[in-house]
């Protein structure tokens, strides 16, 4: 859950930060203001990705909640 609002995500305990593209935030029950990232995220393959922003978020599984910040993925820039 995230935000109270049930999300399908993929786990990935190597990754630093919490990420969502924009259909995922779409499809939340409310949607969050973002906040603007000035620091480029540069994933594995090395090109920075395109980040509309951030917003803290609630997470919650396996009856744990989490409050942590979570960077919102744009469309690939060509």
């Amino acid at each position: 859950m995230i935000n109270n609002s049930a999300v399908k995500v993929l786990i990935d305990t190597g990754s630093s930060i919490n990420l969502l593209d924009e259909e995922t935030l779409k499809s939340l029950k409310k949607r969050p203001m973002l906040t603007k990232e000035h620091n480029p995220i540069i994933p594995y393959a090395g090109r920075p990705m395109n980040i509309r922003g951030t917003f803290t978020a609630e997470i919650s599984g396996n009856n744990a909640t989490v409050s942590s910040t979570v960077y919102v993925k744009g469309k690939e820039i060509s």
